[in-house]
């Protein structure tokens, strides 16, 4: 029978997330402070979460409302993220997570998470709740890392080195365990060398491994930032807004553009040569990646940019095999480098990992009205939000 002391808590700090999560909040704090939004888990493969699963995902969320920020957290935050404010710091010295912005329930071995609350607040948790959620599966249905995955990352460190593909580790969302992401972690930084020291490692998405290893945290904003604008001011207006907004925000800093929430093509209409010259370059996390390049370094030519002087930054499901080939493929025509996630964090022999993602679903106007919210994707698999205002969103782009 299960009881609230069964298992150690999971997640043990409030940077235990993506950098992503720290710049949305700050840029939503200061332009819409009151902004509510749902998000809820997706499950794209199903997965028999064992009995109790529920129950005890829930107590680790309330234990999550214990974790505090220190000092020395604070600090690491001012030195190295210098694009997020002294106010903002201030703000998040005193978050916390409230579980009441959570909800669970589990129906057999089927699971239901949502989130609800002010988008400022609620963009914490996406990323610590699907670490949650994996490594909490692997513990209860007891599945242990083999003894030989930290040899195969120092094997994936020295042929990204060989190869001289820089990349970021971007692996927290479907982890096996914190250990395993941050043993991985170390055997990159020895390997693969980091991109300050002639290596091809720019550094981690997860803030608290950053602060671990003295990295640079790395990451822009998430699908969740173009659907934020997409519920506030309808979808054809709304990369252009989300653009604009994270213009206003950062400025050039952190100039790296997801493409593909409403499909590339959408995106590009926005994307004009003013916008793009702000840019350092795009992200490409669905659809072909080669038909992408030739797209993109396309756009960039016809508003007269020299592509050899942006970034794509890929991201979807990489691996070795695949950056080699892109790599490849790029070079000479468009600088490129990777962000590498599942596949680094979670290489376990005989362990599948969880294909799950947390997507937003509605925005709520001041008035309390409800907006769905939908993301489209390069790959129609990806798709994600409300049937009909999926099918209502790709009439209105005339898809």
């Amino acid at each position: 029978m299960w009881h609230p002391n069964m298992y150690r808590q999971v997640i043990n700090s409030l940077l235990d997330n993506d950098l992503y999560a720290f710049t949305m909040s700050q840029a939503a704090l200061n332009q819409y402070p009151d902004v509510v939004t749902e998000d809820s888990l997706i499950i794209r493969k199903p997965i028999d979460f064992p009995p109790d699963f529920g129950l005890e995902l829930q107590h680790q969320i309330d234990l999550m409302s214990n974790l505090v920020v220190f000092k020395e957290q604070a600090e690491f935050l001012k030195r190295k993220c210098y694009y997020l404010k002294a106010p903002f710091i201030d703000w998040f010295k005193n978050y916390q997570f409230d579980p009441r912005e959570v909800s669970v329930t589990q129906e057999g071995s089927k699971l239901e998470v949502k989130i609800h609350g002010k988008f400022c607040r609620t963009v914490f948790w996406e990323t610590p709740l699907m670490a949650l959620i994996s490594e909490l599966y692997y513990m209860m249905t007891k599945q242990v890392p083999d003894p030989f995955y930290i040899q195969r990352a120092e094997e994936k460190g020295d042929f990204l080195r060989m190869i001289g593909a820089r990349f970021s580790e971007f692996g927290t969302r479907r982890r096996f365990s914190w250990e395993v992401q941050k043993n991985v972690l170390k055997a990159l930084i020895e390997t693969a060398g980091l991109s300050s020291d002639n290596g091809v490692l720019n550094g981690t998405s997860n803030v608290q491994l950053a602060m671990d290893f003295d990295l640079t945290p790395m990451g822009t904003n998430a699908h969740k930032w173009y659907q934020l604008h997409q519920g506030l001011f309808g979808i054809r207006m709304a990369n252009r807004m989300a653009l604009e907004s994270w213009q206003r925000e950062f400025d050039t800093r952190l100039g790296i553009a997801l493409t593909d929430t409403f499909t590339t093509d959408e995106f590009l209409l926005s994307f004009d040569r003013h916008m793009a010259l702000l840019h350092d370059g795009v992200r490409q996390d669905s659809g072909d990646v080669f038909e992408y390049a030739d797209k993109i370094i396309d756009h960039y030519l016809s508003v007269n940019i020299d592509p050899a002087s942006k970034t794509i930054l890929f991201s979807d499901s990489l691996n070795c095999d695949m950056v080699d080939l892109i790599t490849s493929y790029c070079r000479g025509k468009i600088k490129c480098a990777f962000g590498i996630g599942t596949f680094l964090s979670n290489d376990i022999l005989n362990v599948e990992p969880l294909r799950i993602v947390i997507k937003q679903i509605a925005v709520y106007l001041p008035s309390g009205r409800r907006i769905f919210t939908v993301k489209i994707s390069d790959d129609p698999g990806k798709a994600s939000g409300d049937p009909t205002a999926l099918a209502h969103a790709k009439y209105e782009l005339g898809l």
